[in-house]
């Protein structure tokens, strides 16, 4: 469903001029601002200006700007209401229906998204490739409702405990409760699945779902698994779905040779954690403060208040943090689990080059992680840049030869040595950073 959904996402673009085609300034500045998917400069237009744009405009806006900010619940709300009118136009019926669907999906409410592919099935609309595609979508789900539901509990007001980094990196990781037993962690806003290694499967007792599998990447399977209760501080997931990565250690080849002991200890130390917890998982967890300087992690009760905060997003589970790069808006891939500062598109740099100075014109090789283990990336150094992540330039700041990330480039996890306090609030979708204060030699 997840390919229908993009492809059908493009197609309902030209749905919008049609239906955002009204007279004002505002009907427009909102209708571009979803199709360069910029939601919370599109969320702050409808906050502003809501009065000014037309009904029509402003039901559907605000119910691509909740599912893309973290508001299943309300987009769901709104979505509902919205089907009980008659929607003659099959692709438009199938669009509106893929967003109902992802809103269940990141809710892990599957009776709902099992309820949505009965309807979407029994109103025979669509092409066989498509009905086919429903009907293993629609197994898949029959699988997960024979379990009990899904459900996330606060159990108690305030909780702070200690992370360490993996070696060598910024990498956080920590300890959970799965099933009651300690498990170790690692926090990954740049992973769009929760996982679990499968040699930690026994050990943390997971219930393995029978016929049931899921791409991880590409070609790579893994198997799902139900944990009964995982506990992250204050929060309670139960009946949370993970997915089973294959026991797959990382053999260094002759290519590998050329990376450091530090980075090979690093990629063991990541084969050997229990638990990755993406964004479907810390999607749940209402704020998450982060001191870099006490090693610690903060659940508050309730939301902080800051002047300045920036926004972030979270389309199809993937995290998006918005920032300037020499005062140029830069909407970025946000990965805890990567070891970089900023990685700007090719495509990005050459609209904006005018501004965006390079150091020369010879490029650099930086070694990285990706999931299949290490890549070495040719990339060309800018010159130091300013942002409003953190107030000194930032040295490395870097072009790719190629489009790699979907917007504007990918910001990594640089941030956990540049800042002492890191405040991530899932909830109302916004990042603040307390810069590190230089500590001046008497």
């Amino acid at each position: 469903m997840k390919v229908i959904y993009y492809i059908l996402f493009l197609s309902a673009l030209f749905h919008f001029p049609l239906i955002y085609g009204q007279e004002t300034d505002y009907n427009k500045k909102v209708t571009e601002l979803i199709n360069r998917q910029d939601w919370s400069a599109a969320n702050e237009v409808m906050q502003n200006h809501k009065n000014n744009i037309s009904q029509e405009t402003a039901q559907i806006a605000q119910i691509l700007i909740n599912t893309n900010m973290n508001r299943p619940v309300k987009a769901i709300s709104e979505l509902k209401k919205l089907l009980e009118q008659e929607i003659e136009d099959d692709n438009w019926f199938l669009f509106l229906n893929g967003i109902l669907l992802e809103n269940y999906d990141n809710l892990h409410d599957y009776q709902g998204s099992q309820s949505i592919c009965t309807n979407l099935l029994n109103s025979k609309r669509f092409p066989k490739e498509i009905q086919e595609d429903i009907a293993r979508r629609k197994a898949a789900y029959q699988s997960l409702t024979n379990h009990p539901k899904f459900q996330v509990k606060k159990i108690r007001p305030d909780t702070c405990f200690a992370y360490t980094y993996l070696p060598f990196s910024h990498t956080i990781t920590s300890m959970s409760k799965c099933n009651g037993i300690d498990a170790s962690f690692i926090f990954d806003t740049g992973s769009s699945m929760s996982t679990i290694n499968e040699s930690s499967v026994g050990r943390l007792k997971i219930k393995v779902l029978q016929n049931d599998s899921i791409l991880i990447n590409g070609t790579t399977y893994g198997k799902r698994g139900l944990i009964d209760s995982l506990q992250v501080g204050n929060y309670i997931f139960y009946n949370y779905p993970i997915t089973i990565l294959p026991s797959k250690k990382h053999q260094f080849s002759i290519e590998d040779s050329i990376l450091s002991n530090k980075a090979k200890a690093t990629i063991n130390h990541l084969e050997n954690t229990d638990l990755i917890l993406g964004m479907p998982c810390l999607r749940f967890i209402e704020e998450c403060q982060i001191n870099s300087k006490k090693m610690n992690i903060t659940l508050p009760s309730e939301s902080s208040k800051f002047p300045m905060k920036l926004p972030m997003q979270l389309p199809n589970n993937r995290l998006y943090l918005k920032t300037k790069i020499d005062d140029i808006n830069f909407i970025g891939f946000f990965d805890t689990g990567s070891e970089s500062s900023i990685h700007i598109n090719n495509s990005f740099y050459k609209k904006n080059s005018h501004k965006l100075p390079m150091q020369g014109n010879t490029p650099q090789t930086i070694r990285t992680l990706r999931f299949n283990g290490p890549e070495i990336l040719s990339v060309y150094p800018l010159q130091p840049v300013q942002t409003n992540i953190v107030k000194k330039p930032l040295k490395e700041v870097f072009v790719l030869t190629q489009d790699e990330y979907d917007h504007d480039g990918n910001i990594g996890n640089f941030i956990f040595k540049e800042a002492d306090n890191i405040i991530f609030n899932f909830k109302e979708m916004w990042i603040h950073l307390e810069e590190r204060k230089e500590v001046k030699n008497k």
